[in-house]
């Protein structure tokens, strides 16, 4: 008799396992779901499950989980691309600022390089002019008058040309305004 209580006590033992074993089959399905999903691969299919219970409930919401969350990931691969090509336009046209500020400056020091030369030729002349007027021929100082004329108007086309360059300049920052 107490043989047959031992072999009844194992196989009702052996028959729960089975059971349980089969009951917790889905849960142990979806836990490895889970750290597959959480390993950052969203695309892995889970097992259907004909189930109607909470297991096959949750199931169902864990696969529209992970759908959502590929949705998700892939609107931020998406918006991170168009943000990288929006940076790589903005680095461009600042690259493109920079050139053309140096482009302004070697301009400007070019046109300040010109004006000194012409400066200090007027400056020589009306030195000369008032330094050592009663020595100069009326040819000579002509000529000094002549050259603070041409260098003085040199001097004046160069400031058209800068504050032409300047009022274009003026006009491009308001119309990008």
């Amino acid at each position: 008799a107490s043989l047959i209580a031992v072999v009844g006590m194992v196989v009702f033992f052996m028959l729960c396992s089975w059971i349980i074993r089969r009951q917790l089959k889905p849960i142990r399905q979806l836990a490895r779901s889970a750290q597959y999903i959480a390993d950052g691969n969203y695309n892995e299919l889970l097992p259907y499950s004909d189930r109607h219970d909470e297991i096959g409930l949750l199931q169902d919401r864990f696969k529209k989980m992970q759908h959502s969350l590929q949705k998700q990931v892939d609107d931020l691969k998406e918006e991170t691309l168009r943000l990288s090509q929006h940076g790589n336009m903005l680095r461009a046209a600042y690259d493109k600022i920079i050139e053309t500020d140096e482009i302004k400056t070697s301009f400007l020091h070019y046109i300040t390089g010109q004006m000194t030369v012409h400066t200090e030729n007027v400056d020589k002349s009306a030195t000369k002019l008032c330094n050592g007027y009663q020595d100069l021929s009326r040819t000579e100082a002509d000529q000094e008058v002549d050259n603070i004329q041409r260098r003085s108007h040199a001097i004046v086309e160069l400031l058209d040309l800068v504050a032409h360059c300047t009022e274009s300049e003026i006009g491009k920052e308001a119309s990008h305004e």
